[in-house]
């Protein structure tokens, strides 16, 4: 009967395709757990880094500080712009 032996030998391949599909699919989940984690890593350690660069500036104590800069109704403003006070300069 070399038609059963066909039939069995057709369900052996199908079984071994579906084995190599789920590592596929394994190893691509694997993949994506490990970008992720990279990619965690990555956002923590710029946020570290960001951190570290903001503590470094010995003169910011978190005042806004006054410069010589006025805008053109006699107001004075800080380096970003932000109102300081509404009096005018006279």
């Amino acid at each position: 009967m070399p038609w059963l032996h066909l039939i069995f030998d057709a369900w052996e391949d199908h079984r071994q395709m579906r084995e190599r599909e789920a590592a596929e699919r394994q190893a691509a989940a694997l993949a994506a757990e490990e970008q992720a984690a990279v990619e965690r890593a990555e956002r923590a350690a710029l946020a570290a880094v960001e951190l570290e660069f903001q503590s470094e500036d010995p003169d910011d104590d978190g005042r806004p500080i006054k410069e010589e800069k006025e805008t053109a109704q006699g107001q004075e403003v800080d380096r970003a712009g932000r109102r300081i006070s509404d009096r005018r300069i006279t």
